[in-house]
């Protein structure tokens, strides 16, 4: 994603209107998609779309027996801090994930009906079950940091 970011920012407005005249399939989307991603996040990127998922596949490692958790909590931790360094919100931080997933599976946003759409209903749906159930998306991360695991 950075490399093409990179080279649509590098383009005049001429040389993009340019390049996009000659996009096809997917491109007709994906270019201008890029484009509104690397202005929207500038430096971020999609980054959380990749931190994420890291942690998913840490997690999974301890769910099939792969890793201790000990072992779990040193990979995550630092990529958590990563995270909350970043972003500045549970919302802000899946979006920027959401973004990633776009990205990743050549999503045109612009469609309807798409599992970006129904991962953004899941989302909504956790939030909505974290006002009435607890607490699922803890906001303090956001200003205290990572707890630190012993280990």
């Amino acid at each position: 994603f950075a490399e093409e970011a990179d080279f649509i920012r590098s383009l005049s407005d001429a040389e993009y209107r340019e390049f996009l005249s000659g996009a096809a399939g997917m491109d007709v989307y994906m270019w201008p998609f890029v484009k509104a991603l690397g202005e929207k996040w500038g430096d971020k990127g999609i980054k959380a779309w990749d931190w994420f998922r890291m942690m998913h596949i840490a997690s999974w490692g301890y769910v099939a027996g792969y890793l201790e958790l000990s072992e779990v909590y040193a990979f995550a931790e630092p990529i958590a801090e990563k995270l909350r360094s970043t972003f500045s919100s549970w919302d802000e931080a899946t979006e920027n994930y959401m973004d990633g997933y776009a990205y990743w599976s050549r999503t045109d946003v612009s469609e309807p009906d798409t599992q970006y759409e129904r991962r953004l209903q899941i989302y909504d749906d956790l939030k909505a079950a974290q006002e009435k159930d607890g607490l699922l998306f803890d906001p303090s991360v956001w200003k205290q940091g990572t707890v630190k695991r012993p280990g």
